[in-house]
């Protein structure tokens, strides 16, 4: 008999486990795709502390399915999950990528072109009440 349990893991745990390999995404999940305006956008949401929505898990060991790593993780030290998403991986992928990788974001810019990007609060703006989606920015360098 299956159960369902609400769990808030930090953010924080969420992606160093992504990171790690511990969580994983189904094999049959999309590919991220994602855009520069959305992840500037999910970043300012959590730089607020607003919700960003459900993320719907499942443990891996009661699952047939095969896993895969997160888009942007590469040699994790766990190969074997114990937590797939089911939904929440565009979210989770751009925070991941974003926040956590030290790499840049392979996105797409306004004219749907793949452009790598880094994102960066503008300090300034975040201290002087500047609209959060404003203090986002993205660029192409370190």
């Amino acid at each position: 008999m299956s159960t369902f349990r609400i769990q808030e893991d930090s953010l924080q745990d969420t992606l160093r486990d992504i990171g790690e390999g511990r969580i994983q995404l189904p094999d049959f999940q999309r590919d991220w795709i994602w855009n520069d305006a959305l992840i500037k956008s999910l970043i300012a949401s959590v730089s607020q502390s607003f919700p960003i929505g459900v993320v719907m898990a499942l443990e891996a060991d009661e699952t047939p399915f095969k896993a895969r790593f997160f888009e942007g993780v590469d040699s994790p030290s766990a190969t074997v999950p114990r937590t797939l998403i089911l939904d929440g991986q565009q979210r989770l992928t751009a925070l991941y990528q974003s926040l956590i990788s030290g790499k840049p974001v392979r996105t797409r810019n306004t004219r749907l072109k793949e452009t790598d990007r880094y994102y960066y609060l503008d300090m300034k703006g975040c201290i002087n009440g500047i609209d959060p989606e404003e203090t986002v920015l993205s660029c192409t360098e370190k």
